[in-house]
């Protein structure tokens, strides 16, 4: 790769460390022992925060004993920061951040606990897209092309630039919101952008009005950009099926796509008899709260709790001990320690 990849490797690593300062400070907090459950998400319009209300909704309804609570956040790195200061117990998260901290990559080689997995949320499976005809594939980036990879700052920008350093050996860092890709393009301001395709099949409202404004194109990535790709333990690679999709100028009937997988992780020692009550009462009520947020009424399957679940990293007692009992357990997955 090309220095200037490594030297935004070495910038994406120092930007992780300020986001996150104060990791290694420790504020005495609860491990739940006392029945209190703190969800820390993300933003106030995010999926994934409406998402915990309306699930603390339906534990607190039906329990005397466990109080949920959801809590916004500045994002995944800093839901780590609480987990490690024990100002929350449950912390939505995604693959990346999740095996950083697994692996101890810095900045959190210094945690002092050890991550658990809990339920699963949603994936999001991101393409890059243009509304240039001249652009099929990544390999035709240049250096002067105008590239956001989600804007500056958003948690997913780190994680789209790696998978982007295999297939590009530079191109122009532009940093526009992923939401508003298409007046910059009409405008000539921006050339190559990302957006999320939520659970495999789900196109934002955001999607729609780009394939409205613009001609927009998904482009390909290389073969030996993807052999890379799948070779690097931090990304998710995944094969998207395209052919259910409509509005777009142009795409390839699969394309290769960085998949986030977003779920609810713990500190492994959060009280075991606290999750094992909030779990049962998501579980034996999993058929309403599809009346509190959409994403939630995936949750009615009962093997969709466990699905993308993160490789070797374990499951909670609590939660290993019930999806054995709900028969959705897995000999793949791991048991955490008591």
């Amino acid at each position: 790769m090309a220095d200037s990849n490594t030297n935004r490797r070495n910038f994406v690593k120092a930007a992780g460390v300020a986001g996150i300062a104060g990791l290694a400070g420790c504020s005495g907090g609860s491990n739940s022992d006392d029945g209190n459950l703190i969800w820390t998400t993300t933003s106030e319009g995010s999926g994934g925060y409406q998402g915990a209300t309306g699930m603390a909704a339906v534990v607190n309804e039906n329990s005397d004993d466990v109080y949920m609570e959801a809590r916004t956040s500045d994002g995944t790195d800093a839901n780590i920061g609480r987990l490690q200061r024990e100002e929350a117990q449950v912390a939505y998260n995604q693959n990346y951040t999740v095996q950083r901290v697994h692996q101890g990559i810095e900045p959190f080689d210094q945690l002092s606990f050890n991550i658990n997995q809990l339920l699963h949320f949603l994936d999001t499976d991101w393409v890059f897209v243009t509304a240039n005809e001249d652009l099929t594939s990544l390999a035709d980036i240049q250096s002067d092309t105008r590239v956001s990879p989600t804007q500056e700052g958003a948690g997913t920008a780190p994680y789209l630039e790696l998978g982007l350093d295999y297939a590009v050996d530079d191109y122009d860092r532009v940093s526009v919101a992923y939401t508003q890709q298409s007046g910059p393009m009409q405008e000539g301001r921006l050339d190559v952008g990302a957006l999320p395709i939520i659970n495999g099949n789900i196109e934002a409202s955001y999607v729609e009005e780009q394939k409205s404004s613009v001609d927009l194109r998904v482009l390909e990535w290389p073969d030996d950009a993807v052999s890379e790709l799948e070779d690097d333990s931090l990304l998710e690679v995944s094969q998207l099926d395209m052919t259910g999709f409509e509005g777009y100028a142009h795409t390839p009937d699969e394309v290769t796509t960085l998949r986030l997988s977003y779920n609810w992780v713990v500190r492994n020692d959060i009280d075991y008899d606290t999750l094992t009550e909030a779990l049962t009462i998501l579980y034996e009520n999993r058929e309403a709260l599809a009346e509190y947020h959409d994403l939630l009424a995936f949750m009615q399957e009962p093997e969709y709790w466990v699905e993308s679940s993160y490789q070797d990293v374990p499951f909670h007692p609590a939660a290993a001990d019930l999806y054995e009992e709900w028969g959705i357990w897995s000999d793949e997955f791991v048991r955490g320690e008591e």
